[in-house]
């Protein structure tokens, strides 16, 4: 517990920042302390309103986990 809190690190994103792409690994554990993070299937649908996400994480959530607990 105390390697994973001593290795964390705080990322300020921009509003429609791309994380990471579709097919790509997840290197990194995401908290969402503030804000929400959209999931498109596509590529392109990020480029159009959130009405096309796939799927909305919102405050307080957290993503990555598995992909980098698993190596997936």
């Amino acid at each position: 517990m105390n390697e994973l809190v001593v290795n964390l690190f705080a990322k300020i994103l921009p509003d429609r920042e791309t994380i990471i792409e579709p097919g790509q690994k997840f290197k990194e554990i995401y908290f969402i302390w503030d804000g929400i993070v959209t999931i498109h299937s596509k590529v392109e649908e990020r480029e159009t309103a959130n009405n096309n996400a796939f799927f909305v994480l919102p405050s307080k959530s957290i993503f990555g986990d598995f992909s980098v607990l698993f190596d997936i």
